[in-house]
């Protein structure tokens, strides 16, 4: 242990010196950054210097050449030269205004004093004044601002020049410095490295001993943990045994609890359909029941009596009223046995090939009394003259026979009725539109329920019992078909009607 804590010693401290290598190398690079980007600005000012220098040169130029010649040729490299001494005077003030701002100012006021004597010299020549243009070149002042201008040059560039050439000298140390030591840190790392490698065998000879005494103990251990393992899923087998059987016993429990929540919804659902057919029958049979006592009582006392001509006619139009009632009767009891009887589990609906085309002209002609009654029009949009489909005759034909009677009673005098039957794939769509009454929103909601509210009379005060759009519902649904009404109150409905070919 004392040795490995040694090595580890020895490991950190290689890691730190390193480290500290890392850091000399850092340093120095940046020093080496530096110094490039000083050289670089060194030389920016010296090429400033030589374009400001050749500006000038192109100034003069032009100037000696407009006054001796007095050609408009010569101005255009004078001009050209002034801006570009613009720009060289606003680079060199930005490079060495921090540094040399003495220098900065006599360059400027020498460099101002220049452009001007050479501006004048122009000016006056175009004012036809070139003894005196000449004069002032004569005179020998505007060599005198250049000299200036090159004085300033010389001990900026010999400055620059001199401090890079130290600070080359002082990095060039340095690094020299910095190399004898990471020379050093390099040789104390592969030494460290040496001794760890040396320890690291060592200690992997012993490390391997150890773990061939481990796997020896291992397999006697792993032999132990098969046989008692061995026992615990012997153990766990039994458990699982009762486990599944309890799981099937709990199985069996829930569904003979969801067959009772089934049967208890069916019976509450019946119950409240029965209380429902009840108070229906109750109150659409005590009318017709009422009018046929209200009825007979009325012949009896004119039988009582002696009979004329016009009693005898009153009791011929009670036995009508009569007739009418127990027939209204007998309608509400009849659909009560149909909706009992299609509801029934037992019922089984027998279907064959049927033209639905035959099936809807004869639904018309058994409606035509009433037709020519309120003077409407039947509007037949047949895709084909024979379309056969599977259907159950009687119960399909009173589908039809119901949608045309309710178009009826619900259409106004001289109104029109659309018919239309067509195949679209492997399915029959009809539909049957009025012009009649429209139904609202709210009662298209319940349009399909048992004995709905949605009853009301026909345009002539037409009655109806209550079942015949939910009855046609289950037809159509028994067909494997759907059934669905567009509508609008005071703009008619069109009822639909899909059924599957097959």
């Amino acid at each position: 242990m004392k040795n490995t804590h040694s090595i580890n010693i020895l490991l950190y401290t290689a890691l730190a010196v390193s480290l500290f290598t890392e850091v000399l190398f850092f340093y120095s690079h940046q020093r080496q950054a530096e110094n490039t980007n000083e050289i670089i600005h060194t030389h920016e000012i010296i090429v400033e210097f030589t374009k400001l220098f050749s500006a000038l040169q192109d100034v003069e130029t032009g100037q000696r050449g407009y006054i001796l010649t007095q050609k408009e040729e010569y101005l255009e490299p004078f001009e050209q030269g002034l801006k570009d001494i613009k720009k060289c005077e606003s680079v060199l003030n930005s490079a060495i205004t921090k540094k040399y701002p003495e220098k900065q100012e006599i360059l400027k006021e020498y460099l101002t004093k220049k452009i001007k004597e050479l501006q004048q010299t122009v000016d006056l020549t175009k004012n036809n004044k070139k003894n005196e243009a000449l004069s002032i070149i004569e005179s020998g002042k505007g060599k005198e601002y250049m000299d200036k201008i090159r004085t300033i040059f010389k001990q900026i560039e010999a400055q620059e020049l001199g401090e890079q050439h130290i600070k080359e000298d002082w990095l060039r140390e340095i690094l020299y410095f910095f190399g004898i030591i990471n020379s050093i840190f390099i040789l104390f790392i592969l030494v460290v490295l040496i001794i760890s490698l040396v320890s690291f065998k060592k200690y992997d000879q012993q490390n391997k001993n150890l773990l061939n005494e481990l796997n020896i103990q291992n397999q006697n251990l792993e032999l132990k943990v098969k046989e008692r393992t061995a026992e615990l899923e012997k153990s766990n087998n039994d458990l699982l045994l009762a486990d599944e059987e309890l799981k099937q016993q709990n199985e069996e429990i829930m569904q003979n609890n969801e067959k009772l929540a089934l049967n208890q919804q069916k019976l509450e659902h019946l119950s409240h359909a029965k209380d429902e057919i009840l108070g229906v029958v109750a109150h659409d049979l005590r009318n017709p029941i009422n009018a046929i006592i209200g009825l007979s009582s009325l012949i009896k006392m004119n039988m009582e009596s002696e009979l004329t001509q016009k009693k005898q006619t009153e009791i011929d139009e009670y036995l009508k009223l009569i007739t009418q009632s127990c027939q209204k009767g007998n309608e509400i009891i009849k659909e009560l046995l149909e909706v009992s009887e299609l509801e029934s589990v037992d019922f089984v609906l027998y279907k064959q090939e049927e033209n639905v085309v035959l099936l809807m002209e004869n639904a018309i002609q058994a409606q035509n009394t009433l037709l020519e009654n309120k003077k409407i029009k039947i509007e037949k949009n047949f895709q084909e003259n024979e379309i056969f489909v599977k259907i159950n005759k009687e119960k399909f034909g009173r589908v039809l026979d119901n949608l045309l009677s309710n178009a009826i009673k619900f259409s106004f005098e001289n109104s029109t009725i659309f018919l239309n039957i067509q195949q679209k794939h492997q399915k029959i769509l009809f539909s049957v539109q009025d012009e009649g009454m429209g139904i609202s929103d709210e009662m298209q909601k319940i349009l399909f329920d048992k004995f709905s509210k949605a009853r009301r009379k026909g345009t002539k005060g037409e009655k109806s019992v209550g079942l015949g759009m939910s009855i046609i519902q289950n037809i159509v649904q028994l067909h494997g078909g759907n059934i669905w009404v567009n509508s609008q109150e005071n703009k008619g409905s069109t009822f639909f009607v899909e059924i599957p070919i097959t």
